[in-house]
């Protein structure tokens, strides 16, 4: 199981620290409508017209999602 840390770094090195849902869907291997219900409930901010996620926090989701 990986760790955060080692989660976000992977993120980091594909696409930055910023990701749009299009990217952390690419990430996650998902297809649109299954990867904006995982990204439910993670923390989010608008870069213009986009929405826009911190690798940490989709780092601290996938790290949830193993736990459970």
């Amino acid at each position: 199981m990986a760790t955060k840390k080692e989660i976000a770094a992977e993120i980091r090195a594909q696409y930055g620290n910023v990701l749009t849902t299009k990217q952390a869907g690419e990430f996650l291997g998902m297809s649109p409508k299954p990867a904006k219900e995982f990204l439910e409930g993670v923390p989010t901010f608008q870069l213009g017209l986009k929405k826009c996620y911190f690798a940490i926090d989709l780092a601290q989701r996938l790290v949830e999602s193993q736990i459970s």
